[in-house]
């Protein structure tokens, strides 16, 4: 069984208080960062564990994630308010054709955040398990040139 310290029941306390401040603070709440860094969170935690020495597919996981999550940040940020606005208009048009039901609307806006998640979510944890898998794949055929 694994063992937790206090210092990592305590690093994970503040990640869940950090997150649920960020929840709160922001109107604007972005779906691909709102999964990416919980996932970079859990990532660190681990990535290193108490016993010493490192896990590869979690440190290839955190890094590969880290640029992503700078890479999309970055690019998301000036087309966000237009691309949400087409999602918004689209959906419109498909909430008046009757494919989704009335409870779409809130506040007179449809609710973007599930259908965007669904979209967006995939690539961006698929991408940062494949350094995770190069990060091991690497690991262990250094391993193996060592020994032999």
């Amino acid at each position: 069984m694994p063992r937790f310290t206090i210092a990592r029941l305590m690093l994970t306390v503040a990640f869940v208080a950090a997150d649920a401040a960020l929840l709160r603070s922001t109107s604007d709440l972005d779906p691909g960062a709102m999964l990416l860094v919980p996932a970079l969170q859990a990532a660190l935690l681990l990535a290193f564990p108490t016993a010493g020495g490192r896990r590869p597919f979690w440190v290839g996981f955190l890094a590969t994630g880290s640029i992503l999550l700078l890479l999309y940040s970055g690019v998301r940020g000036p087309f966000h308010r237009p691309f949400d606005r087409w999602v918004d208009d689209v959906l419109r048009s498909l909430l008046g054709r009757g494919f989704f039901p009335p409870e779409f609307l809130i506040r007179g806006r449809v609710s973007t955040m599930g259908i965007v998640m669904a979209v967006v979510a995939p690539p961006l944890l698929a991408l940062p398990a494949l350094g995770g898998l190069a990060a091991r794949w690497y690991a262990r055929r250094r391993a193996a040139v060592q020994n032999t």
